[in-house]
């Protein structure tokens, strides 16, 4: 057995295969990778997944199978449920996989940058990034954890060149 069953109310979890997010997964001919918790779903109301719906964890536990667990919703569903339920953590600063700075480079930006000279060419070629980040960072959109320096100004000034990128 893939289940580990329990009393009605408590989780049912999946004890094969599991992707890494840790939702279990088994494979099926004509329909590949299958999600566990899906098909549960599926075995339990004796019906697919209508298009566009999502099945999702009243538990939070996505190895979980249990069809008491388990209910239907949009993406959008999804996302609310998960902001309501504090699951939403992005990764700040440099731990965020997509990343190309750290706390240090967007300190040397900050300290670097002097308040109504437009520098976003010399930042850009010294750190690697676009503008929009650059100006993201400057007007403190992005990594808003970083402490500002004093009189750093909070939109950056554009010189009377107008030859921006």
């Amino acid at each position: 057995m893939k289940v580990r069953t329990r009393a009605p109310g408590e989780c049912w979890e999946w004890t094969a295969s599991t992707n890494p997010d840790g939702y279990g997964r088994l494979f099926m001919p004509g329909r590949k990778f299958v999600s566990a918790h899906r098909l549960s779903w599926e075995l339990h109301h004796e019906r697919s997944v209508p298009r566009g719906q999502c099945v999702l964890h009243r538990c939070d536990n996505p190895a979980c199978v249990n069809p008491a667990h388990l209910f239907l919703g949009t993406q959008l569903d999804n996302a609310r449920d998960r902001e309501a339920k504090g699951r939403r953590r992005a990764p700040k600063g440099a731990l965020n996989g997509r990343a190309k700075l750290t706390e240090a480079d967007v300190r040397d930006l900050l300290r670097r940058h002097v308040p109504g000279v437009t520098q976003t060419w010399e930042h850009m070629a010294r750190y690697g990034v676009s503008k929009t980040v650059v100006n993201g960072i400057l007007r403190g959109d992005y990594w808003k954890h970083v402490p500002r320096p004093r009189g750093l100004c909070p939109k950056p000034q554009r010189s009377g060149s107008g030859a921006e990128l």
